[in-house]
Parts: C-alpha cells; sequence; structure tokens
C-alpha cells in the first residue's frame, strides 16, 4: 500500500490543568490523549497503511518523564507493531537531554526505529533528522538528500522561517522552505499549528489539544498516499478542546461544550461569571474561564513559601498558558536549565 501515517508532538505527560483522575487510574488528561493514540492507528489500519513517521516531541518535560506518559508511550508502539504498522521516529527538542542529543528519550527503541536513515522503507527512501539548532548540521544533511537525487521522505523537528506559531508569533528559525530539495517531500515537526508550507514541505502540527495556545484549532494526523503524493488531514475527536465562547454563541447551539475547555471572551461583572459558568458546565464544560479585568488601584499578589507550592503555581501557569516558561523557570530555580 502506498499510505503512510505521519504524525508528531505527543507531549506526553499527565497535564494538571482541567485534570481528574479516571477509573483506570491514569491522569485523565493523559488519558485522553491515549484515546487519541487509539483513534489514530485504528484510522491508519483502516487506511491500510503499513508505515508511520513520527516527528519528534514524544514527551513534553525535558529530563524528566513520569511513570504514566512511559507506561502510554510504550503502549502506542506496542500497539503500532501489533497492527502490522513499522514505526520510524526522531526525538524532538523536548526528548532531548541536552544539545548534543546524544541522551534522549526515544532511546528505548529499537535502533532499526531511530536509525534516521532508512535506504529502502519498502521501496521509499527516508531519511531523517532529530531538532538541531545548528544551521551547518541542517544545511549538510538536506544537501545529502538533494545529491542523491533519488526521491526521498524527509522528516525533521525544526521551526520554519516567517511560518506562525500556534500562539501567532514567528521566530527567526534556520529552516527556509527553499532548502528542501526538489527531490524530497518534507514533513516536520516542532509547530503545532498544521501548515502546508509548499508542495514539498509539511508542518504536521500537534497531535491533540495541549493549552490555550491550541484554542479553537484542529489536531490530528496525517495520511499521506506516496503514489499520488496527497495528503488527507485526519482530526482526532477523543480529547478535550481549548474553544472560545461569547454572548452572541450563548443562546445558540450548546452541544459543542460537552467535555471542552472553555474560555469566554467578553468581560462581564463577578455576578454575571457565577451564573455564565453555571450554564456553560450544566452545557457540558469541563471548565469556564473569563478575561482578566483590571482595576485601577487594585493589586492582587500571590504569596507561596514552601518550594513545592511555588513548582505547583508555576507548572499550573505553564498549562494554562503554554510554552517553555514554567519548565524553564523550574530549572533556572534548580540552576539546571540548559538552553536547548
Amino acid at each position: 500500500m502506498s499510505k503512510r501515517l505521519i504524525f508528531s508532538d505527543l507531549h506526553l505527560h499527565p497535564f494538571l490543568y482541567g485534570s481528574t483522575t479516571t477509573e483506570t487510574g491514569y491522569n485523565s488528561r493523559l488519558w485522553s490523549q491515549w484515546l487519541v493514540i487509539q483513534e489514530m492507528i485504528q484510522d491508519a489500519v483502516k487506511c491500510g497503511v503499513k508505515h508511520a513517521y513520527f516527528g519528534g516531541d514524544l514527551f513534553h518535560v525535558h529530563g524528566t518523564i513520569s511513570v504514566e506518559a512511559m507506561s502510554i508511550a510504550s503502549a502506542m508502539f506496542k500497539s503500532l507493531r501489533a497492527n502490522g504498522i513499522k514505526i520510524r521516529a526522531i526525538p524532538g527538542n523536548h526528548d532531548l537531554y541536552d544539545k548534543a542529543g546524544k541522551i534522549n528519550a526515544l532511546s528505548f527503541l529499537a535502533d532499526e526505529e531511530i536509525s534516521g536513515e532508512w535506504p529502502d522503507d519498502d521501496g521509499l527512501k527516508v531519511s531523517a533528522l532529530p531538532y538541531t539548532s545548528d544551521v551547518d548540521v541542517l544545511k549538510k544533511f538536506l544537501g545529502r538528500v538533494g545529491d542523491d537525487g533519488d526521491e526521498h521522505l524527509v522528516l525533521l523537528h525544526q521551526g520554519v522561517l516567517d511560518v506562525p506559531l500556534g500562539s501567532g508569533w514567528v521566530i527567526n528559525e534556520i529552516l527556509k522552505p527553499d532548502m528542501i530539495p526538489d527531490n524530497a517531500m518534507a514533513f516536520t515537526g516542532h509547530y503545532h499549528q498544521y501548515s502546508n508550507v509548499s508542495p514539498n514541505l509539511t508542518v504536521i502540527g500537534n497531535l491533540n489539544p495541549l493549552d490555550w495556545n491550541d484554542c479553537d484549532r484542529n489536531k490530528g494526523w496525517l495520511i499521506w498516499d506516496e503514489e499520488t503524493n496527497l495528503i488527507e488531514r485526519r482530526l482526532q475527536t477523543r480529547a478535550p478542546r481549548f474553544m472560545s465562547w461569547s454572548q452572541d454563541r450563548i443562546l445558540g447551539d450548546s452541544a459543542s461544550l460537552k467535555g471542552n475547555f472553555v474560555r469566554y471572551t467578553d468581560p462581564v461583572t463577578q455576578d454575571e461569571q457565577i451564573e455564565i459558568r453555571k450554564a456553560l458546565i450544566d452545557a457540558g464544560a469541563l471548565s469556564v474561564e473569563f478575561p482578566v479585568v483590571k482595576i485601577a488601584g487594585e493589586v492582587k499578589t500571590i504569596q507561596a513559601t514552601e518550594d513545592d507550592s511555588v513548582n505547583k503555581l508555576v507548572q499550573q501557569f505553564d498549562e494554562r498558558e503554554s510554552g517553555r516558561r514554567a519548565e524553564v523557570g523550574l530549572d533556572i530555580r534548580k540552576g539546571e536549565y540548559n538552553n536547548v
């Protein structure tokens, strides 16, 4: 079969935000990630997929992997293999222990699953490069692919110059679209918003919503048809979404609220918040947030004296607002920060 599964940026982690403990004993946010993984594998089997490619960031936290997250990761690879799907994977920046990348969180996989070079993957040449911040390493890798001349599937974990992050920010990345050789079909992880950048470069996007940077965005995986070169985006339906809601929608169909995190976007009074929160929770929302209203002359502070309390506050803030802020902040507190 010519169809191949491509997915990226799972960020497996027992997120605190909006979580409970399921009957299985797992954190509910992590368990929803497992449900999406199962949905993806079932879809791949229906499509006749025999090969899958993972574009990095299997885990969320640098240097520390929870037992829960490792259990789900192990179950995913076992399920892929049990369904006759060969997996090829690369570590993303979140999977690296340091800049060198020699120690990474995917080292538990078999060598043939993370070698980075598969000269004959059922008739297709596949070349992969883990996350790098060295433009010379990236240029050398892509130059080697171009010099080969044969058609390649290229798997990367890089941001793309002039392509915005999910948050809307644009970063001066080292990968430019015109660096991809004409003989390559490239897929890259790292950025969480799907984007068909050019005819031969696609940003895969994350598998399921992780935080408010994913608000109102669809998530999922890709099915690539090698023969036709068509990319079909398949959307997940099993994990909670982060979604916005406003006054002009509250009287309409509220079925989409069920099982999702909601941010009410219109400014309202505290009394109105109580009434609106109850209505949205009754409609099935998992949680409801409101915009912060600044009141002149009033300053509120949060104080915490125990390290564990501070750490928990920082983690909850990061999960709510996304990014690496908590991770970097906690590393700085411990004197272990490295700029990977």
